[in-house]
Protein backbone atom coordinates (compact mmCIF):
# COMPACT_ATOMS: atom_id res chain seq x y z
CA UNK A 1 0.00 0.00 0.00
CA UNK A 2 1.45 3.92 -0.50
CA UNK A 3 0.75 5.76 2.22
CA UNK A 4 2.19 9.83 2.55
CA UNK A 5 2.53 12.36 0.30
CA UNK A 6 5.92 13.00 -1.44
CA UNK A 7 9.29 13.12 0.25
CA UNK A 8 11.32 11.86 -1.43
CA UNK A 9 14.97 13.63 -2.16
CA UNK A 10 14.88 12.34 -5.68
CA UNK A 11 14.24 15.41 -8.33
CA UNK A 12 12.84 13.70 -11.17
CA UNK A 13 10.86 11.10 -12.10
CA UNK A 14 10.11 9.29 -15.78
CA UNK A 15 6.10 8.52 -15.88
CA UNK A 16 4.37 6.43 -18.95
CA UNK A 17 0.64 5.99 -19.00
CA UNK A 18 -0.14 3.46 -21.25
CA UNK A 19 -3.98 3.67 -22.38
CA UNK A 20 -6.07 1.66 -24.08
CA UNK A 21 -6.25 3.58 -26.98
CA UNK A 22 -3.40 6.03 -26.59
CA UNK A 23 0.01 6.07 -24.48
CA UNK A 24 1.69 9.03 -23.18
CA UNK A 25 5.13 9.57 -21.98
CA UNK A 26 6.58 12.55 -19.35
CA UNK A 27 9.23 14.28 -17.45
CA UNK A 28 7.77 14.57 -13.89
CA UNK A 29 9.15 16.38 -10.99
CA UNK A 30 8.43 16.27 -7.62
CA UNK A 31 5.75 18.82 -7.57
CA UNK A 32 3.95 16.79 -10.09
CA UNK A 33 4.97 19.35 -12.92
CA UNK A 34 5.35 17.91 -16.68
CA UNK A 35 8.88 19.23 -18.03
CA UNK A 36 8.43 17.32 -21.03
CA UNK A 37 5.77 15.04 -22.94
CA UNK A 38 5.12 12.70 -25.79
CA UNK A 39 1.86 10.89 -26.80
CA UNK A 40 0.93 7.95 -29.44
CA UNK A 41 -1.52 5.75 -30.29
CA UNK A 42 -0.74 2.82 -27.70
CA UNK A 43 1.28 0.17 -29.68
CA UNK A 44 -0.19 -2.60 -31.30
CA UNK A 45 2.34 -5.39 -30.10
CA UNK A 46 4.65 -6.22 -27.19
CA UNK A 47 7.86 -5.57 -28.76
CA UNK A 48 6.67 -2.24 -30.37
CA UNK A 49 5.82 -1.17 -27.00
CA UNK A 50 8.44 -2.12 -25.30
CA UNK A 51 10.60 -0.67 -28.22
CA UNK A 52 8.23 2.55 -27.50
CA UNK A 53 8.84 2.81 -23.37
CA UNK A 54 12.48 1.95 -24.15
CA UNK A 55 13.44 4.82 -26.30
CA UNK A 56 10.76 7.38 -24.31
CA UNK A 57 12.39 6.63 -21.15
CA UNK A 58 16.14 6.86 -23.09
CA UNK A 59 14.94 10.51 -24.26
CA UNK A 60 13.53 11.66 -20.94
CA UNK A 61 16.30 10.90 -19.02
CA UNK A 62 19.16 11.77 -21.17
CA UNK A 63 21.82 14.34 -19.58
CA UNK A 64 20.93 13.17 -15.98
CA UNK A 65 23.80 12.95 -13.49
CA UNK A 66 21.25 9.89 -11.40
CA UNK A 67 19.58 7.37 -12.88
CA UNK A 68 15.70 8.68 -13.39
CA UNK A 69 12.98 6.37 -11.31
CA UNK A 70 10.63 5.25 -14.13
CA UNK A 71 6.75 4.68 -13.15
CA UNK A 72 4.62 2.56 -15.54
CA UNK A 73 0.80 2.73 -15.01
CA UNK A 74 -1.05 -0.28 -17.00
CA UNK A 75 -4.62 -0.59 -18.10
CA UNK A 76 -5.86 -3.64 -15.79
CA UNK A 77 -4.83 -5.45 -13.29
CA UNK A 78 -1.03 -5.54 -12.10
CA UNK A 79 0.87 -8.52 -10.50
CA UNK A 80 4.38 -6.44 -9.14
CA UNK A 81 5.64 -9.71 -8.23
CA UNK A 82 5.21 -10.83 -11.30
CA UNK A 83 6.27 -7.76 -13.02
CA UNK A 84 3.56 -8.13 -15.85
CA UNK A 85 -0.42 -6.94 -16.54
CA UNK A 86 -2.12 -10.01 -15.34
CA UNK A 87 -5.65 -8.41 -16.55
CA UNK A 88 -7.11 -6.15 -19.02
CA UNK A 89 -10.08 -6.11 -21.16
CA UNK A 90 -8.65 -3.47 -23.60
CA UNK A 91 -5.08 -5.22 -23.91
CA UNK A 92 -5.60 -8.52 -23.65
CA UNK A 93 -2.07 -9.35 -25.98
CA UNK A 94 -0.34 -7.36 -23.12
CA UNK A 95 -1.59 -10.18 -20.01
CA UNK A 96 0.94 -12.28 -18.49
CA UNK A 97 4.18 -10.58 -21.11
CA UNK A 98 7.08 -10.27 -19.01
CA UNK A 99 7.19 -6.53 -18.76
CA UNK A 100 9.54 -5.59 -16.39
CA UNK A 101 11.94 -8.42 -17.07
CA UNK A 102 12.03 -7.24 -20.38
CA UNK A 103 12.45 -3.49 -19.45
CA UNK A 104 15.08 -4.23 -17.00
CA UNK A 105 17.05 -6.39 -19.99
CA UNK A 106 16.85 -3.51 -22.68
CA UNK A 107 16.80 -0.66 -20.70
CA UNK A 108 18.70 -0.96 -17.50
CA UNK A 109 15.62 0.11 -15.35
CA UNK A 110 13.10 -2.00 -13.49
CA UNK A 111 9.98 0.38 -13.66
CA UNK A 112 7.54 0.08 -10.64
CA UNK A 113 4.44 -0.42 -12.15
CA UNK A 114 0.79 0.47 -11.03
CA UNK A 115 -2.39 0.21 -12.55
CA UNK A 116 -3.56 3.45 -14.83
CA UNK A 117 -6.97 3.97 -12.22
CA UNK A 118 -4.22 3.92 -9.24
CA UNK A 119 -1.80 5.91 -10.58
CA UNK A 120 -4.47 8.38 -11.69
CA UNK A 121 -6.29 8.34 -8.10
CA UNK A 122 -2.95 8.95 -6.22
CA UNK A 123 -2.05 12.34 -8.30
CA UNK A 124 -5.44 13.78 -7.94
CA UNK A 125 -5.48 12.92 -4.43
CA UNK A 126 -1.77 14.34 -3.65
CA UNK A 127 -3.26 18.03 -5.54
CA UNK A 128 -6.10 17.93 -3.59
CA UNK A 129 -6.21 21.18 -1.07
CA UNK A 130 -7.43 19.19 1.65
CA UNK A 131 -6.42 15.68 3.18
CA UNK A 132 -9.84 13.56 3.03
CA UNK A 133 -10.54 10.22 5.20
CA UNK A 134 -12.06 8.56 2.18
CA UNK A 135 -11.35 9.91 -1.84
CA UNK A 136 -12.64 8.02 -4.60
CA UNK A 137 -11.07 8.76 -8.22
CA UNK A 138 -13.63 7.42 -10.96
CA UNK A 139 -12.15 7.64 -14.36
CA UNK A 140 -14.15 7.08 -17.63
CA UNK A 141 -11.62 6.37 -20.54
CA UNK A 142 -11.33 3.98 -23.30
CA UNK A 143 -12.61 1.78 -20.40
CA UNK A 144 -13.44 2.38 -16.47
CA UNK A 145 -12.05 1.88 -13.09
CA UNK A 146 -11.35 3.48 -10.02
CA UNK A 147 -8.89 4.18 -7.00
CA UNK A 148 -9.38 4.69 -3.95
CA UNK A 149 -7.49 6.22 -0.95
CA UNK A 150 -8.11 5.34 2.81
CA UNK A 151 -6.71 8.12 5.74
CA UNK A 152 -3.85 8.35 2.93
CA UNK A 153 -3.49 5.17 1.93
CA UNK A 154 -4.01 3.66 -1.59
CA UNK A 155 -5.52 0.95 -1.79
CA UNK A 156 -4.11 -1.71 -4.05
CA UNK A 157 -5.55 -4.36 -6.94
CA UNK A 158 -5.60 -7.38 -6.00
CA UNK A 159 -3.64 -8.91 -8.64
CA UNK A 160 -5.77 -12.31 -8.37
CA UNK A 161 -8.78 -9.81 -9.32
CA UNK A 162 -9.77 -10.82 -13.28
CA UNK A 163 -12.88 -9.08 -13.41
CA UNK A 164 -14.49 -5.35 -12.00
CA UNK A 165 -14.59 -4.17 -8.49
CA UNK A 166 -18.53 -5.57 -7.89
CA UNK A 167 -18.83 -1.94 -6.58
CA UNK A 168 -18.76 -0.59 -10.28
CA UNK A 169 -21.68 -2.92 -11.34
CA UNK A 170 -24.67 -0.71 -12.12
CA UNK A 171 -27.14 -2.98 -13.19
CA UNK A 172 -28.41 -6.01 -10.98
CA UNK A 173 -31.70 -7.24 -12.72
CA UNK A 174 -31.61 -10.71 -14.01
CA UNK A 175 -31.37 -9.67 -17.42
CA UNK A 176 -28.10 -6.95 -17.20
CA UNK A 177 -26.09 -7.57 -20.25
CA UNK A 178 -22.81 -9.23 -19.80
CA UNK A 179 -19.39 -7.50 -20.13
CA UNK A 180 -16.18 -8.20 -21.34
CA UNK A 181 -14.67 -8.68 -17.97
CA UNK A 182 -16.95 -12.08 -16.96
CA UNK A 183 -19.94 -10.07 -14.64
CA UNK A 184 -22.82 -8.60 -16.06
CA UNK A 185 -24.10 -5.19 -15.38
CA UNK A 186 -20.73 -3.18 -14.92
CA UNK A 187 -20.13 0.30 -15.83
CA UNK A 188 -18.02 -0.52 -18.48
CA UNK A 189 -21.06 -1.09 -20.52
CA UNK A 190 -22.79 2.50 -19.87
CA UNK A 191 -20.26 4.85 -19.81
CA UNK A 192 -16.69 3.86 -20.91
CA UNK A 193 -15.52 5.58 -24.04
CA UNK A 194 -15.43 1.58 -25.93
CA UNK A 195 -19.13 1.60 -25.05
CA UNK A 196 -20.71 5.25 -25.71
CA UNK A 197 -18.66 5.83 -29.31
CA UNK A 198 -20.52 2.06 -29.83
CA UNK A 199 -23.59 3.66 -29.24
CA UNK A 200 -22.62 7.14 -31.08
CA UNK A 201 -21.62 5.13 -34.31
CA UNK A 202 -24.97 2.90 -34.07
CA UNK A 203 -26.65 6.86 -33.98
CA UNK A 204 -24.35 7.41 -37.24
CA UNK A 205 -21.74 9.77 -35.36
CA UNK A 206 -18.33 9.09 -35.32
CA UNK A 207 -17.23 10.25 -32.29
CA UNK A 208 -18.15 11.20 -28.97
CA UNK A 209 -17.55 14.59 -29.95
CA UNK A 210 -20.34 14.17 -32.41
CA UNK A 211 -22.34 13.34 -29.95
CA UNK A 212 -21.78 16.19 -27.73
CA UNK A 213 -22.56 18.74 -30.52
CA UNK A 214 -25.72 16.94 -31.22
CA UNK A 215 -26.69 16.99 -27.51
CA UNK A 216 -26.03 20.72 -27.48
CA UNK A 217 -28.26 20.95 -30.38
CA UNK A 218 -31.32 19.51 -28.82
CA UNK A 219 -30.82 15.75 -30.89
CA UNK A 220 -32.95 13.47 -28.53
CA UNK A 221 -30.97 10.36 -29.40
CA UNK A 222 -27.91 11.95 -28.14
CA UNK A 223 -29.87 13.29 -24.98
CA UNK A 224 -31.15 9.10 -24.21
CA UNK A 225 -27.35 8.13 -25.03
CA UNK A 226 -25.53 10.74 -22.10
CA UNK A 227 -28.42 10.52 -20.17
CA UNK A 228 -28.12 6.47 -19.57
CA UNK A 229 -24.49 6.99 -19.11
CA UNK A 230 -25.19 9.26 -16.20
CA UNK A 231 -27.65 7.41 -14.64
CA UNK A 232 -25.19 4.76 -14.46
CA UNK A 233 -22.33 6.57 -13.05
CA UNK A 234 -24.52 7.86 -9.95
CA UNK A 235 -25.31 4.42 -9.23
CA UNK A 236 -21.83 3.75 -9.24
CA UNK A 237 -21.21 6.91 -6.76
CA UNK A 238 -23.17 5.61 -4.56
CA UNK A 239 -22.14 2.43 -4.28
CA UNK A 240 -18.86 3.86 -3.58
CA UNK A 241 -20.14 5.88 -1.24
CA UNK A 242 -21.99 3.41 0.63
CA UNK A 243 -18.92 1.17 0.70
CA UNK A 244 -16.18 3.59 1.59
CA UNK A 245 -17.81 6.18 3.06
CA UNK A 246 -16.64 8.76 0.40
CA UNK A 247 -16.11 11.83 1.11
CA UNK A 248 -15.20 13.27 -2.27
CA UNK A 249 -15.47 11.56 -5.71
CA UNK A 250 -13.38 13.04 -8.51
CA UNK A 251 -13.73 12.40 -11.63
CA UNK A 252 -12.13 12.33 -15.00
CA UNK A 253 -11.09 10.54 -18.07
CA UNK A 254 -11.03 11.32 -21.96
CA UNK A 255 -14.65 10.72 -22.25
CA UNK A 256 -15.67 13.52 -19.32
CA UNK A 257 -13.35 15.94 -21.96
CA UNK A 258 -15.22 14.34 -25.28
CA UNK A 259 -18.59 14.61 -22.95
CA UNK A 260 -18.80 17.42 -20.75
CA UNK A 261 -22.19 17.54 -20.42
CA UNK A 262 -21.77 13.87 -19.31
CA UNK A 263 -20.01 15.42 -15.74
CA UNK A 264 -22.56 18.37 -15.39
CA UNK A 265 -25.62 15.83 -15.56
CA UNK A 266 -24.00 13.27 -13.12
CA UNK A 267 -22.89 16.13 -10.86
CA UNK A 268 -26.18 17.71 -11.35
CA UNK A 269 -28.32 14.82 -10.39
CA UNK A 270 -25.98 13.94 -7.01
CA UNK A 271 -26.57 16.81 -5.89
CA UNK A 272 -29.95 16.95 -6.25
CA UNK A 273 -30.87 13.36 -5.03
CA UNK A 274 -28.04 13.67 -1.87
CA UNK A 275 -29.34 17.79 -0.64
CA UNK A 276 -26.91 17.14 2.52
CA UNK A 277 -24.09 17.32 0.28
CA UNK A 278 -22.44 13.68 2.20
CA UNK A 279 -20.72 13.33 -1.30
CA UNK A 280 -18.70 16.32 -3.18
CA UNK A 281 -18.58 15.34 -7.05
CA UNK A 282 -15.80 17.53 -8.22
CA UNK A 283 -13.88 17.15 -11.79
CA UNK A 284 -10.55 15.75 -11.97
CA UNK A 285 -7.74 18.97 -11.68
CA UNK A 286 -5.43 17.27 -13.71
CA UNK A 287 -7.10 15.76 -16.74
CA UNK A 288 -5.30 13.32 -19.33
CA UNK A 289 -2.11 14.22 -17.24
CA UNK A 290 -2.99 12.27 -14.17
CA UNK A 291 -2.06 8.85 -14.90
CA UNK A 292 1.71 9.94 -16.02
CA UNK A 293 1.64 12.49 -13.21
CA UNK A 294 0.71 9.48 -10.46
CA UNK A 295 3.01 6.96 -12.06
CA UNK A 296 5.91 9.00 -11.71
CA UNK A 297 4.72 10.02 -8.18
CA UNK A 298 5.14 6.58 -7.39
CA UNK A 299 8.27 5.76 -8.75
CA UNK A 300 9.66 8.65 -6.64
CA UNK A 301 8.13 7.07 -3.22
CA UNK A 302 8.97 3.31 -4.55
CA UNK A 303 12.84 4.81 -5.04
CA UNK A 304 12.93 7.08 -2.09
CA UNK A 305 16.71 6.59 -0.56
CA UNK A 306 15.91 4.06 2.92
Amino acid sequence: MTTGRLTSSWPLAVGIDIGGTTSRAALVDQQGNILDLARRPTPAGFDELTGWIRAMYVALSAGRLAPVPLGLALPGVVDRAKGMLVRSVNLAWLERQPLVATLERDAGIRPHLTSDAEAATWAEYVQCDDSFDSFVHLRLGTGVACGVVIHGTLLPTDPARRDHWPVLIVDQSANAPQCPCGLRGCLELYASGKSLTAKARALGFQELADLQSALEAGDPRADAVIEDAARAVNTAIGNLAARFAVETVVMGGGVLTALPSLFNLVRDAYERENPEGSVAVQASRLGDDAGIIGAASLALLHNQPK
